[in-house]
């Protein structure tokens, strides 16, 4: 007991001592506080530019960020849907001006937090990388918008005619559900997609069915994961780039959830 607080001690020493003596490094601290210091400038100069690039490297993915949705952002792609919400938050913009003080620095457990626990890194393979940033309960984490062609559900009398003559189950009952004509799963072919509008007590809406370009029914299984919401996005479908994206929408807190089918497979997207 006694040895651990003075290892604390030897610790605290070092972070609240003077810049000259920067080089010490506190037994609880993976790495020296000049390497801190190196790491913190360049991490500020990633955000003073707002540029994602030089901030990704020193990231350990998956990173938790903390805000009023806390989120884990698996991958430098979500990382940059993130950014724009990222770089406008209170915490962000107090680090662009914040000068490096070692006292505002942090060891515990061989991690290192920075300006107050704003940052907290720890080593990976000698080089120290944020696996967590607090940004607060005031900062909302908003994806940036996506921009895709919005696929509308059928409205051509021919193209309902020729789901129904193969499909008949669907003729009456048009007035509360949609069909889309879409490669919802990127296989090349255009499925035809069922959507409730408005089923049961709360009137959720869900995928019903989708059917091949032969019109038979094709297996829910992949989406499983995906039935725990209550509502399609509005719009619901949309293709970029030649993919096409279908997209749901949570209430707590709301926000939208596009995800992509390809090679069997149901991915969410930043």
């Amino acid at each position: 007991m006694f040895q651990s607080k003075f290892a604390y001690v030897l610790c605290a020493g070092a972070l609240f001592g003077s810049m000259a003596q920067v080089d010490a490094m506190p037994l609880s601290c993976p790495v020296s506080m000049n390497n801190v210091q190196h790491y913190y400038m360049r991490f500020q100069e990633g955000l003073v530019n707002e540029d994602v690039a030089r901030l990704v490297p020193l990231l350990q993915f998956p990173i938790r960020i903390n805000a009023q949705n806390s989120r884990v952002v698996e991958n430098a792609a979500e990382f940059k849907q993130l950014s724009p919400s990222l770089f406008q938050s209170a915490t962000f913009q107090k680090l662009k001006a914040q000068p490096f003080s070692a006292s505002h620095v942090v060891c515990r457990n061989d991690q290192v937090g920075l300006a107050n626990g704003a940052l907290w890194a720890n080593l990976q393979y000698g080089q120290l990388k944020t696996m967590a940033i607090n940004l607060g309960d005031q900062t909302t984490l908003q994806p940036a918008a996506f921009q895709g062609i919005v696929i509308a559900p059928m409205t051509s009398s021919q193209q309902f005619k020729l789901f129904t003559q193969h499909v008949p189950s669907y003729r009456y009952t048009m007035h509360r559900s949609h069909v889309y004509h879409a490669d919802i799963n990127n296989d090349g072919q255009k499925e035809w997609v069922v959507v409730s509008t408005c089923g049961g007590s709360l009137c959720t809406s869900q995928i019903q069915a989708i059917y091949n370009a032969q019109f038979k029914p094709m297996s829910l299984k992949p989406l499983m994961h995906t039935r725990q919401y209550l509502q399609l996005a509005k719009p619901f479908l949309t293709q970029a780039d030649g993919v096409v994206y279908f997209s749901f929408m949570t209430q707590t807190p709301e926000a939208d959830y596009r995800y992509r089918w390809r090679n069997g497979r149901v991915v969410r997207m930043p």
